[in-house]
């Protein structure tokens, strides 16, 4: 059996440890394909191994884990095993190398672990609970910690605890645009000029990164809704684009929801049926979050039918300044939870939202608009 390279890089899911521990642990997640582009499910022996070079011939460390992936998705916990020492893990360098079985063909390249991991053995980290704006750094410069909720790692600068880690823009190929978008169903509704058909494809359950990368990858916008759900229900719907710190809305109807970006919901990728564009119209802006870089641009006010497309065309998503961390999102459209005939904003500080009922093949009010896609693997 042949395979395809993962699809995503290193996701970290906890620190195990501090600079004093005996061990680290953390989480790479990825998917596998077979030889057709189809995701594998039946039970693979994987072995993950850790280089100091790309091109090093003998691993640093090493372990050999059997799963089952699920719609090809796996999670691997390297350290729970054989241990991973911080002195492994402080090294300049690392790539993660996997392979089907010991001595089997390789699942793709080689990957370079980023910035979190690391900060396992960075001068001491502390793993925290609440924002760092809260947390006094007075007299603590250089210390560094990492906050679950906000999922991301800080420094203090001697006044406040500012992003550590997350400055420098990912430098590898884009992921934009890169493979086919196969609609299999057309959404139903009753909105302003027929907006709701679009086309769209349940791509199955999964981490919220990973999902905005498959639409991203696919020149496609995440927009999952009560008609692409496979019963109507609200609880098997899927996630929305907005990101509220370590936490993404998802879409239920009519009370905001959302959960924990690690944790698995139903991809549901579109696009406009009016789009008859390359999907791939530039973006103005770029900017890096969460060790992920984002295109982006954002419109002004409109109306939602006009920000649809215009997120269509871009081959991105309709996302929030919460989605990229430059703000919370308020004021800001996010995709239609009910297409016949609702329209949703964030308000509550990204932690909510409200919603204009304008009646069948009525247009909606006015709300600023955003769109923009991942650029990259998510790290």
């Amino acid at each position: 059996m042949w395979f395809r390279a993962l699809s995503f890089a290193a996701v970290l899911s906890t620190l195990a440890s501090t600079a004093n521990a005996q061990s680290v642990e953390f989480t790479w997640q990825g998917r596998v394909l077979d030889a057709a582009g189809g995701p594998v499910n039946g039970e693979i022996e994987v072995v993950a191994s850790l280089y100091d070079g790309e091109l090093a011939a003998n691993a640093v460390w090493s372990d050999t884990f059997t799963v089952t992936p699920a719609d090809g998705y796996l999670s691997l916990d390297l350290g729970s095993v054989a241990t991973l020492t911080p002195d492994i893990m402080a090294r300049d360098r690392l790539w993660v190398g996997l392979q089907l079985g010991v001595g089997g063909p390789l699942l793709g390249e080689r990957q370079r672990m980023r910035a979190v991991p690391y900060a396992t053995v960075a001068g001491g980290v502390r793993v925290i609970d609440v924002s760092p704006v809260a947390t006094d750094c007075e007299g603590q410069v250089g210390q560094l910690i990492y906050d679950t909720q906000a999922a991301g790692l800080f420094i203090c600068d001697g006044t406040n605890w500012v992003p550590a880690g997350n400055g420098s823009p990912y430098s590898g190929p884009s992921i934009h645009n890169t493979e086919p978008f196969s609609p299999a169903a057309t959404a139903s509704g009753c909105s302003y000029i027929n907006t709701h058909a679009t086309p769209y494809v349940d791509l199955g359950n999964m981490p919220w990164k990973q999902c905005m990368a498959e639409a991203s990858s696919r020149g496609a916008m995440v927009n999952s809704n009560v008609y692409t759900s496979t019963s109507g229900s609200a609880a098997t719907n899927g996630w929305a684009p907005h990101r509220n710190g370590s936490s993404a809305m998802w879409a239920r109807w009519a009370t905001y929801a959302q959960a924990a970006i690690s944790t698995s919901r139903a991809c549901v990728i579109a696009r406009d049926a009016r789009d008859t564009t390359g999907h791939n119209s530039p973006l103005a802006s770029t900017t890096t979050y969460d060790g992920d870089t984002w295109k982006y641009q954002d419109y002004g006010q409109k109306y939602y039918d006009e920000c649809q497309l215009l997120a269509s065309q871009a081959g991105a998503s309709i996302i929030t300044p919460g989605t990229i961390g430059t703000g919370t999102g308020d004021g800001y459209w996010v995709p239609s939870v009910h297409t016949c005939n609702t329209y949703e904003w964030i308000t509550g500080s990204g932690g909510s939202y409200t919603y204009s009922s304008v009646g069948g093949s009525q247009r909606s009010p006015q709300a600023t608009c955003m769109v923009g896609y991942l650029d990259n693997l998510p790290q």
